[in-house]
């Protein structure tokens, strides 16, 4: 049996957290999306364990530091990897084990417009022919 895995996505601004959620599902993601605050009730709610989670997504983080929420989520699950996305201050004594745990950090928000308008704009260079 496969176990169903799902992509932990938290972001304190409503917005950004739906425009990344949309680009997800796009891709064919399954998430959980949350607050820094409720991410853990809502993330219990949702897997049977915390294997489950394949990625912890980290947008907005303004309601608790980024430091405690990492601590967090590696306590619930130790071998959670993490992705940044936006602007985050990286404590410089940040533990090891929470460091070596970030896999990517991507500095500017993402947004699914572009995605959006790619699909939906005509492209003018591509010649389709039917038979």
């Amino acid at each position: 049996m496969v176990e169903e895995t799902r992509i932990l996505l938290i972001d304190n601004n409503e917005h950004s957290r739906h425009d990344l959620e949309t680009v997800l599902s796009f891709l064919g993601e399954e998430t959980i999306s949350a607050t820094s605050c409720n991410w853990h009730s809502l993330t219990v709610k949702s897997v049977d364990q915390p294997s489950q989670i394949t990625v912890a997504i980290i947008g907005v983080c303004d309601l608790i530091s980024l430091e405690q929420l990492l601590e967090d989520i590696h306590q619930w699950e130790a071998g959670t990897p993490f992705v940044l996305v936006g602007e985050h201050e990286i404590p410089e004594f940040l533990d090891s084990k929470l460091l070596t745990r970030i896999t990517a950090i991507l500095e500017s928000n993402l947004s699914y417009q572009p995605l959006l308008e790619l699909c939906i704009k005509p492209n003018s260079s591509m010649n389709i022919t039917t038979a």
